[in-house]
């Protein structure tokens, strides 16, 4: 194989390969190629393509980030001390088994065996308790713009999207559909969503649409809930009831250039800076954008990066069906106390678990998933 870098005009690109196309013995390199011949090679395994397949795609500094350390092979490692683990306590489970009466092997190696499954048990529940962080990294936190109609929601949108995304104006309603859009914010990865207002209506288009934000908002992973700054006190304290509204959610008040006095309004509306995490704005203006994109870059970095488990994060759901399956194995290993050779059995199914993650264990057609989003040739 050649690797080719040329002057990036067309005409050069055109006619160089346009020559090698005259040789019979020359063809242009399939998509991902290089990397899987490397894969074949033993180069790299499974998560490393993984993550050169993650890092080609990546929009944000924080995709890059994680992606490039898969590559490096941060799972890898992880998923590599889980087998050499279990496969230890599998040798030394057929041990028992095999030689147990002869040799007088202590009893004591099963109960340390039995201690090490239950370690790597801890570990791998550890693991998948990562709230689906990885897994979100690749495609996005949800971010959901709520609130009731005419507060801002679709100014926002555009703003924060630096473009017309949504359609303005002061007919309450206009938004029926959802509008998203991919942002990047503080580095990390977001699926803006703007939604209808939400109100009661007997229109049976706009009711469909204010059934699709009820829906989205419960789905997001974050909210900005959009209130008009001189709206009736009472309606935010409804609206928050009834939409199940939590400390995490960013209140957003709008169209402070409107009203004379903004902490007066905070009051009235029964929401306190400490309690509730208020930011008043003014999209007309701009005045208080810059607050909001800290709290938003602050609530995102909370989700991503919080949490008590500080290795690789898990970022694909093969990983986890694998992972998932051999925690099963692994209980049932721990639950089979006298059959010593049934329980290796368990422990046999468990190792292979694992190793499907990295290694070739019936992976060609997920090879052909793997490799087809990658560019030419690399």
């Amino acid at each position: 194989m050649a690797e080719l870098h040329l002057h990036g005009s067309r005409a050069v690109i055109h006619d160089v390969l346009q020559a090698l196309g005259t040789f019979s013995q020359v063809r242009s390199a399939a998509p991902g190629e290089f990397t899987r011949r490397a894969f074949e090679a033993g180069k790299l395994d499974l998560t490393e393509v993984e993550g050169t397949a993650d890092l080609l795609q990546a929009q944000t500094q924080a995709q890059r980030r994680m992606a490039l350390q898969q590559m490096e092979g941060s799972l890898r490692t992880l998923y590599g001390q889980w087998r050499t683990q279990l496969l230890k306590c599998l040798a030394y489970s057929e041990a028992f088994v095999d030689f147990g009466e002869d040799e007088h092997i202590d009893p004591e190696v099963q109960r340390e065996v039995r201690a090490k499954v239950d370690q790597v048990l801890v570990d791998m529940r550890r693991h998948l308790s990562d709230s689906r962080r990885g897994e979100t990294m690749r495609s996005g936190a949800s971010i959901a713009i709520i609130g009731p109609p005419n507060a801002g929601k679709s100014t926002l949108m555009n703003w924060l999207a630096n473009r017309k995304a949504s359609i303005v104006s002061p007919i309450p309603g206009t938004t029926r559909d959802i509008v998203e859009v991919m942002l990047d914010i503080g580095g990390y990865p977001v699926r803006l969503a703007d939604t209808a207002g939400i109100r009661a209506t007997h229109d049976p288009v706009e009711a469909e649409g204010v059934a699709m934000a009820k829906t989205r908002s419960s789905e997001a992973d974050l909210q900005i809930c959009v209130f008009d700054s001189a709206c009736d006190p009472s309606q935010v304290q409804s609206f928050k009831r009834s939409m199940g509204i939590d400390s995490k959610c960013i209140l957003l008040l709008n169209k402070i250039d409107t009203v004379k006095d903004i902490q007066a309004s905070i009051h009235a509306a029964g929401v306190s800076p400490e309690g509730d995490h208020v930011v008043p704005v003014s999209c007309q203006t701009g005045k208080g954008l810059d607050v909001l994109m800290r709290s938003l870059e602050g609530s995102l970095k909370e989700f991503f990066e919080g949490g008590t488990f500080d290795g690789p994060l898990l970022t694909r759901a093969r990983h986890r069906e694998h992972i998932t399956r051999c925690i099963e194995y692994l209980e049932a290993f721990l639950a089979i106390e006298h059959d010593i050779v049934l329980a290796a059995e368990e422990l046999r199914y468990a190792i292979k678990e694992v190793g499907a993650i990295t290694d070739r264990v019936d992976v060609e057609q997920l090879l052909d998933v793997i490799f087809r989003d990658f560019c030419i040739g690399k």
